[in-house]
């Protein structure tokens, strides 16, 4: 079961990114740099106004309006975590229900039945 588990794990990510990851680094960001707008406005003086704006505009404005909308839109994906126990259990299920219904057996026990008697008479080739 881990092997399947794996799988499923492999490819449920394959399919569905978790935007939580990339809030998660996206806030923190987004936040320090709140606090150097504050901070570059906190020690603005008439004598350094221009130079403030001017850092504020060429570079922390235009990455907070970055970081604003990149967090807009994470926030706005509809992410369902999967059970991935659950979908473990489901294929498996389904696994056997299709080994079951399967043209070449009646069955499980049949199968073993003939699997082993197979088995047992099975002879080897000479060398």
């Amino acid at each position: 079961m881990p092997l399947l588990r794996k799988f499923i794990q492999e490819e449920i990510l394959a399919k569905a990114t978790d935007p939580r990851e990339e809030i998660a680094t996206v806030k923190p960001e987004l936040a320090s740099l709140e606090a150097e707008v504050n901070r570059l406005l906190d020690i603005a003086t008439p004598a350094n106004r221009d130079l403030v704006d001017e850092r504020l505009g060429k570079k922390i404005r235009v990455r907070k309006q970055d970081l604003e909308a990149r967090l807009a839109d994470l926030e706005r994906i509809d992410y369902q975590p999967i059970d991935l126990e659950a979908a473990t259990r489901e294929a498996l299920a389904r696994f056997r229900d299709v080994l079951e219904e399967a043209p070449w057996s009646s069955g499980r026990s049949s199968c073993a039945v003939s699997c082993t008697k197979s088995a047992s008479t099975w002879i080897p080739p000479e060398a």
